[in-house]
């Protein structure tokens, strides 16, 4: 997700589950109202994370050897607060949530949200269609039903108990895969305005087109809804200042060189209005190229994209009125890998190509330093991307390794590493998935899961 502030006032594209069975024990049960998708009572009364007690009438050697190395990591890490077990594969997913984690398995891939230091579900949700998707705001969690032959409901939940606020349609064509979908929750406006709060979402428009639409905070009704040239409709992101931008295209699009070779000239990001949704600008590509956004800054009006053509990679800064702000080739010749952090008014455009990593300064394009990652042994796990990495604090991040957690400082490029386990298989205890709240960190590897606490106010 693209970072603002950290406020979580700005989310980019939907993550998608897809949701299946019985999932955690609720005790509440809550329909969502007109649009027909619901969140139901969750048989289960536990999640897949078990404390202390439950691990040892349940062993599992690579779980409780994760827990005994990472138990070891010391500040600022805490003790561990709870674990899971299974076997190879990406079986347990877990997200930063407001509050807590929401977590969801492969073969029960219904969400419960955790509370900061509680194994204990407060709320669950599982929608009535095969996939969903879903986004959060500070107070509140949106569910996206997404049926195979209609348009797809949104449904407002409260973040602190799961009870359902309003429902709403977006648009009126299904939502299949690989279609854009994405949402952005709004809050710049001043406390109190008509235009504070709310959401606006991007669905499949008309060829060549994406429709935007925005909901009311308050009952889900639709302020305005325009289709606008966009790309490919991958990314919607708050620009402050009442600027939304939408566009660009998947990341792996750009390392298609038959696609790219068949791209015409074309309009790929907009900028709109948030209050009315008018047209404020447009960034066009060139034939034979495209854009990938690599996020949007409230804070600074920043939007940061990535492009590639015939002419190799390119990372570029756009202001809120469309306007070129830098570019910077990273590493010629190199397919890239990248995001934009951002945090406190701060931000920092981070850049991977093969052997590489580097660090920009958002504000200006200047490199701010770069390192060389091992190629052999491999360093980052298969199918990691720099876009995944959580904060740590305000400037460092955490880093997903093939044999360490580390945590990055963003301005110097330094490392400090703590230790995952390692045996004879080589992916045993490779993370695929870190996630970061207030009070706690969930490392999420092939083999098992560990949640820990966070030590506060500790240097991180």
């Amino acid at each position: 997700m693209s970072s603002s502030a950290r406020r979580w006032l700005v989310v980019a594209v939907a993550a998608v589950l897809l949701l299946g069975s019985a999932g955690f024990g609720i005790g509440r049960h809550y329909w969502t109202g007109r649009c027909g998708a619901r969140v139901q009572p969750l048989a289960s009364t536990t999640s897949p994370l078990l404390g202390a007690r439950q691990r040892a009438t349940r062993p599992d050697a690579h779980r409780d050897r994760l827990v005994r190395v990472l138990g070891r990591w010391g500040p600022p890490f805490g003790r561990v607060l709870g674990a899971a077990g299974y076997d190879y594969g990406q079986y347990l997913h877990v997200a930063a949530l407001p509050g807590g984690l929401g977590v969801w398995t492969r073969d029960d891939p219904a969400m419960a949200f955790l509370p900061d230091g509680s194994l204990r579900p407060r709320w669950g949700v599982r929608t009535d269609t095969r996939s969903s998707a879903w986004d959060a705001s500070p107070d509140r969690f949106l569910d996206i039903a997404l049926p195979r032959h209609r348009a797809p409901s949104m449904s407002a939940l409260s973040l602190a108990d799961g009870h359902s606020l309003w429902c709403a349609r977006l648009g009126t064509s299904p939502v299949g895969p690989g279609a854009p979908l994405a949402t952005q929750v709004l809050g710049d406006s001043p406390a109190g305005s008509r235009d504070r709060g709310g959401v606006v979402a991007l669905t499949p428009g008309p060829p060549g087109e994406v429709v935007l639409s925005r909901l009311a905070a308050a009952d889900g009704a639709v302020r305005w809804h325009r289709a606008v040239m966009a790309g490919g409709g991958d990314f919607l992101g708050d620009l402050g200042g009442g600027t939304l931008v939408a566009g660009g295209v998947p990341a792996w699009r750009l390392a298609d060189p038959s696609w790219l070779a068949r791209q015409p000239d074309r309009t790929s990001l907009a900028g709109v209005s948030a209050r009315t949704g008018a047209l404020r600008w447009t960034w066009q590509s060139s034939a034979g190229s495209a854009v990938h956004v690599l996020g949007a800054d409230p804070a600074t009006g920043r939007v940061v994209v990535m492009s590639w053509g015939s002419g190799g990679a390119q990372v570029f800064a756009l202001d809120r009125t469309g306007d070129l702000v830098w570019s910077v080739v990273p590493f010629a010749g190199f397919h890239l890998d990248a995001t934009l952090r951002s945090a406190a008014g701060a931000g920092w455009v981070l850049v991977r190509g093969h052997d590489r990593l580097a660090a920009y300064d958002e504000a200006t394009g200047r490199r701010l330093w770069q390192r060389r990652t091992p190629v052999q042994p491999q360093f980052f796990p298969y199918g990691f991307e720099l876009d995944s990495v959580p904060f740590l604090d305000g400037s460092h991040v955490l880093l997903p390794t093939t044999t360490a957690v580390r945590s990055l400082d963003l301005d110097t490029g330094a490392m400090s590493s703590y230790p995952l386990p390692t045996d004879g298989v080589s992916t045993t205890y490779w993370p695929y998935q870190l996630a970061v709240t207030a009070r706690e960190v969930a490392v999420v590897t092939n083999t098992g899961a560990v949640v820990l606490g966070l030590q506060p106010g500790h240097p991180r």
